[in-house]
């Protein structure tokens, strides 16, 4: 789940896992990422620069280029034979990364949001099981009101907004509907569980 509280954007999952020791001020989730991307790499390793590229990019344009890497990332993968489940580990490491900078960037446009919000991956993607191609299932939930209705329409702007940025770096929205472009998956915490459950294996990245 990535969530956006008024102290920025902060990334963790819930569940076991490797805590470590960070200078003050450091994302530990970011590192464990950048350990991931690195411990199978090639030289040069494509996966870690298209990371790098994601977080210089400036505009949704500029996202949408960063994603022409993806391909050579992927082949990268396959040419130096890292494991299928560690390789689609990686993949949803960058769509996590991809996802993050597509909130901070639509949010820029936007405006402040009014209150904390979470994203949620749902499907592959928030099961770390994603793959070339795999469509992306979200959800978006806030803390406050459904019944605020500009809180509520900002909600449905930041989801329509990213899902379409993602799809523009060639991240799919579900053919279902599961997506935070839709009304359905845009709700305020008090109601998003149901949901999300719709589309199964809800992951959260705090960012």
């Amino acid at each position: 789940m990535i969530q956006v509280a008024e102290n920025g954007l902060h990334r963790s999952e819930p569940g076991p896992g490797t805590i470590p020791i960070l200078p003050a001020g450091e994302d530990a989730r970011a590192l464990d990422d950048a350990r991931l991307l690195t411990a199978h790499s090639p030289a040069p390793f494509a996966p870690f620069a298209v990371r790098r590229a994601i977080g210089g990019a400036q505009d949704l344009e500029q996202l949408r280029e960063v994603a022409d890497g993806l391909g050579a990332a992927v082949v990268s993968l396959n040419d130096s034979r890292v494991p299928p489940a560690k390789a689609s580990e990686i993949i949803s490491t960058l769509g996590d990364s991809f996802t993050r900078r597509s909130i901070e960037l639509s949010i820029s446009e936007l405006g402040p949001p009014p209150c904390p919000l979470s994203w949620i991956a749902l499907g592959s993607h928030g099961r770390r099981e994603a793959v070339p191609g795999s469509d992306v299932d979200s959800a978006l939930a806030w803390e406050g009101d459904e019944e605020d209705e500009d809180t509520k329409s900002y909600m449905r702007s930041l989801g329509s907004r990213v899902c379409d940025g993602l799809a523009r770096c060639g991240f799919a929205a579900d053919k279902r509907g599961a997506t935070a472009a839709q009304d359905l998956f845009v709700r305020p915490v008090s109601g998003a569980g149901s949901s999300a459950s719709r589309s199964g294996s809800p992951r959260r990245t705090r960012a």
